[in-house]
């Protein structure tokens, strides 16, 4: 599967479908972007941290698929910092690969409404599996 194809099918995956997202590759970094919708908030009406966890490792993996050196990795530790909350509007997901050595990738991650302010922030190592994996198309 090319890397318009594993777009598409995020884009189009059901969890996605109400979120109005978009992914944006360039080399070694990735942005998703994302409408805050009610289904992903908490009880008090903030978007709940999984969803913070979700896209800046979603932002992670794209980063390091567009680095064109692996088609596939998975999350070995990942940390993040909540800064801020969110409950409305647009909200931007950028991510960029820092180092790698062999099968690992070091990555940096943070999120921003759309004025600008930091949301969250996140740092995480990704591995390629030394077992092949085969995308499964819907």
């Amino acid at each position: 599967m090319n890397q318009s194809e594993m777009i598409h099918q995020y884009i189009n995956h059901p969890m996605h479908k109400p979120l109005n997202m978009s992914v944006a590759l360039k080399e070694s970094s990735a942005k998703i972007t994302m409408s805050v919708h009610s289904s992903v908030l908490n009880f008090v009406g903030i978007l709940h941290g999984s969803i913070y966890f979700k896209l800046m490792d979603d932002a992670c993996f794209f980063a390091v698929i567009a680095t064109n050196q692996s088609s596939f990795v998975v999350t070995s530790n990942m940390t993040v910092n909540y800064i801020n909350p969110v409950s409305e509007g647009m909200i931007i997901t950028h991510a960029s690969v820092i180092t790698t050595r062999g099968r690992l990738y070091l990555c940096e991650s943070h999120i921003t409404n759309s004025e600008g302010a930091i949301l969250a922030h996140a740092t995480g190592s990704f591995i390629e599996p030394k077992t092949t994996y085969k995308y499964k198309k819907p």
